[in-house]
């Protein structure tokens, strides 16, 4: 790359989004009577696509570019679409908008455009407009880049002379359009660069800049369809009306436009690389996919002239700054004041994970400070959302502690621990002052003697294993260790479910992360693979694995029973790595992505005459999957029986249906007219810890008792019995239970034939022996 300074160097790398289906082009405009105010103007409308009734809309700032407010329509006209244009300050201080307008024909079939000049003589306080002639009636108008000073010299006028360029998508060449009085009147002369069916086969977007003080300008357009891949042509020309090229440039553009800026005889070019094209740009040959981002390269004025204007001879892209959600490929950059800014269109995607609705942001970038775009309608800012869920460790709707040896638990909403060893392990909630930059809430976990039989990990599986597929994504989290290495590693994993391909793993950062006693932010980023050739099974997800090492022995193994200590808070997941903050949901919000996994509902009824009630727990939220049910007392529910007064055992619980929304009960054996109070608990997690009574729960399931002292009982659909079964880590003992009627042993006993025999999953002669007793 040239050794020249590049304007754009030192950027503060903050960008504050609004929210605005903007699509397509934007410009930056400074008033020329007032140095200190901007105006930033962009199209309206409800899709990328042709919108009739879209608008261009405006928002002042007053402060260089600091905040925006005074958000408002410049221009409108419901029969079109008004879009694609090219801006600029022309003589006397007027402000001009060279804008396409187009819509479907009235027959159908080929679009309609016609050009409008919009224009205002005091600073965009009003706007005016004039509707132009098309250089020919099957003429397409596609204005693009800036309106260029043409001067007398090169056969315009040195006060008034102004000259802008379109791509007309029929003929695949570039129009050109000039004005000698201020914009009062407009010429077009057709075809002013033309295609070369080899170098250039099909002319788009264009940014033309004159270089320096020389009467030569140089244009960069993209040469092919939109969204295609292919190295940009070059045009030169003395007067801005002939034109030589294309010139081969050497330089791929990856489907979106240029921008070229002249400053200090040196040239800056710029684009956007986006993910979803055809390719990135790559700034190295082992460049990863790095998502979205803001590429530069420059070249001194004169080297490039004599490199008949070859950018591929100039060292190739480098990355300025990363861009938020999918950007548009449209990019314009300014200098104002000796200020640089960059206005950017970004999205025409739906949030996270969500395929609507969609929206189109405006990310204003510059130099010298975080430019915060405040105007009324952007007041709600969009930056990425955390794909994880309570991250923050904020809910434990499943208890406060946790103390156990099984070999996987739940813990807090979402996070569960995996321990192979079945070494014993504590984990809760640690609270910390409300300081800034430190998580009100750590998730703390310990072990003090650990067997070395296996790493001990803590995991939020996410149920959709196309997440980030083919993106870079970056974790970030705050960790402190208290005793013990801390981290072994970092990894996402692919799980491509029952039925599917082989787990996929990525690890972001192995070997021991350095931890220390006071706690750190880390940040770990990567490229997840593409799902090219998977093949995706049931209950397939997306993992965070977070693997935990104890302390060192001196031998240098992890065998001799030492203890691991961590502190983790404040853990994020996102795709493409950008310099936006992590938006913070609303309380409402958190509660019902978290209830999507895990419900409890506090039941009261009332028996009727015959000790017998029925009830329906209909959900707020409806859960990710069809859940597994948890009934408790009081106290604590025992083997399928609500507390009441009509016996030592209580009311007899059964499920006779359950579903993502609700779940229908018959309770009997109460006492007449007795209320009984019991609670509900809703887990489509999945992740069943042994010594659990299960129950299929669909039209009068029968019991299935596992593990010794078995407690809570455990409805689940049938459907998914299957899966549950291979989750029961112990070997299922079968329990006889005297109390129980001939009628009721018997209904098991063919449950258990009928529905898990067959399977292997219960052991024949533990079968045969609850059979004979």
């Amino acid at each position: 790359m040239a050794d020249t300074a590049h304007p754009l160097d030192g950027w503060i790398k903050a960008v504050t989004l609004g929210s605005d289906h903007a699509g397509l082009n934007a410009t930056l405009l400074p008033d020329p009577d007032d140095s200190g105010r901007l105006l930033l103007i962009w199209r309206s409308a409800l899709e990328h696509t042709a919108s009739t009734g879209s608008v261009l809309r405006m928002a002042v700032s007053h402060d260089r570019g600091a905040s925006f407010t005074e958000e408002r329509t410049i221009y409108q006209d419901p029969d079109w679409d008004a879009r694609n244009f090219s801006g600029g300050v022309m003589a006397d201080g007027r402000l001009g908008l060279l804008c396409t307008r187009f819509r479907a024909a009235s027959t159908g079939g080929t679009e309609m455009h016609t050009p409008v000049f919009v224009y205002s003589d005091d600073g965009g306080r009003h706007w005016r407009s004039r509707v132009l002639e098309l250089p020919s009636s099957d003429s397409h108008v596609n204005f693009h880049g800036d309106i260029l000073a043409w001067p007398g010299a090169a056969g315009g006028r040195d006060k008034g002379g102004f000259a802008a360029f379109s791509y007309s998508t029929p003929h695949k060449h570039i129009d050109g359009l000039y004005s000698r009085d201020n914009g009062e009147t407009w010429i077009w002369r057709r075809a002013v660069c033309q295609p070369d069916p080899k170098l250039a086969p099909f002319l788009t977007e264009q940014w033309t800049a004159r270089l320096g003080e020389r009467q030569m300008w140089m244009m960069v357009a993209r040469a092919t369809t939109s969204g295609a891949a292919a190295d940009a042509a070059v045009f030169l020309s003395r007067d801005l009306q002939n034109w030589e090229g294309p010139l081969a440039s050497g330089l791929n553009l990856a489907g979106n436009a240029p921008a070229l800026i002249v400053e200090n005889d040196t040239a800056h070019l710029y684009t956007v690389s986006r993910r979803g094209r055809d390719r990135e740009l790559a700034t190295a040959p082992d460049d990863l996919p790095r998502g979205n981002r803001f590429m530069h390269t420059s070249a001194p004025v004169d080297a490039l002239l004599r490199a008949r204007g070859r950018w591929g001879d100039f060292g190739g892209w480098r990355e300025v700054t990363m861009l938020p959600e999918a950007a548009t490929g449209y990019i314009f950059p300014r200098r104002i004041e000796e200020r640089w800014y960059a206005v950017v269109n970004c999205a025409e995607t739906g949030l996270l994970g969500m395929p609507e609705p969609k929206r189109t942001v405006l990310a204003l970038i510059t130099p010298h400070a975080p430019v915060i775009v405040d105007a009324a309608a952007w007041r709600a800012a969009m930056p990425q959302d955390n794909l994880l869920d309570n991250g923050d460790f904020a809910l434990w709707n499943r208890g406060g502690s946790f103390d156990t040896t099984a070999p996987t638990a739940t813990t807090a909403d979402r996070w569960r621990i995996v321990n192979p060893g079945r070494d014993r392990v504590e984990v809760g909630p640690k609270a910390d002052t409300d300081a800034a930059g430190v998580p009100k809430v750590w998730f703390e976990k310990r072990c003090a003697d650990v067997s070395g039989k296996d790493l001990h990990r803590t995991v939020q599986r996410l149920h959709d294993v196309t997440l980030g597929a083919g993106e870079r994504v970056c974790v970030t989290l705050r960790a402190a260790t208290l005793a013990g290495r801390g981290l072994a590693a970092v990894r996402l994993r692919q799980d491509f479910g029952k039925g599917g391909s082989e787990p996929v793993e990525v690890t972001l950062s192995e070997g021991s992360v350095a931890l220390e006693p006071v706690a750190q932010m880390h940040s770990f980023t990567g490229a997840l693979p593409t799902l090219a050739g998977k093949v995706i099974g049931s209950d397939a997800a997306l993992e965070l694995v977070l693997e935990e090492l104890s302390s060192p022995d001196a031998d240098g193994q992890d065998d001799d029973h030492n203890p691991y200590h961590v502190l983790y808070g404040d853990v994020t997941l996102t795709l493409w790595p950008t310099v936006t903050p992590i938006r913070v949901p609303h309380a409402a919000e958190v509660d019902a992505r978290n209830a999507r996994y895990f419900q409890r509902l506090h039941m009261r009824v009332r028996a009727d005459g015959a000790g017998r009630a029925q009830v329906v727990a209909s959900l707020s939220v409806p859960m990710a999957r069809q859940p597994v049910l948890r009934v408790l007392g009081p106290e604590n529910t025992e083997n399928g029986y609500v507390p009441s007064q009509a016996s030592d055992k209580g009311a007899l619980v059964q499920v006779d249906d359950l579903d993502e929304r609700h779940a229908a009960l018959t309770l009997t054996g109460a006492a007449p007219g007795e209320v009984l109070r019991f609670l509900l608990l809703f887990d489509s997690e999945w992740n069943l810890s042994p010594g659990l009574v299960t129950q299929p729960g669909h039209k009068g399931g029968d019991v299935l008792r596992s593990g010794k002292d078995a407690g809570v009982p455990l409805w689940m659909p049938r459907e998914v019995a299957e899966d549950l079964a291979l989750r029961i880590v112990e070997t299922p003992v079968i329990e006889t239970d005297p109390a129980a009627d001939l009628a009721a042993r018997e209904a098991l006993d063919a449950a258990l034939w009928d529905g898990f025999v067959n399977t292997g999953k219960l052991p024949a002669d533990l079968l045969e022996k609850r059979r004979k007793g």
